[in-house]
């Protein structure tokens, strides 16, 4: 099964994502921190420091607008669901 999908995304950062922020689980916190920043070069495989840092942390809502399901086969079948058409949906050529 093949699936795409098409969607409008909104990245929320500081205060809009705090909500989202007190429910990430303490012990995973400190995935959301790191000196130095990821991507730095550093002398030896742990030269890094971990903590819980809020500012590292983002959330990307997404609104649907469109579904396209595409079975890779035999025999192949697809199917296309869009918002605007109240997701009915109905089939479509491969």
């Amino acid at each position: 099964l093949q699936i795409r999908i098409a969607a409008r995304a909104r990245v929320l950062t500081g205060v809009q994502a705090a909500d989202r922020w007190a429910r990430v689980p303490l012990a995973s916190r400190a995935g959301y921190g790191a000196l130095p920043p990821p991507g730095t070069p550093i002398p030896d495989a742990t030269a890094y420091s971990r903590s819980a840092d809020p500012a590292g942390h983002a959330v990307i809502v997404l609104s649907l607008e469109t579904i396209d399901l595409l079975t890779l086969g035999p025999p192949q079948r697809r199917a296309l669901f869009r918002l605007q058409d109240g997701w009915t949906g109905g089939w479509v050529a491969p």
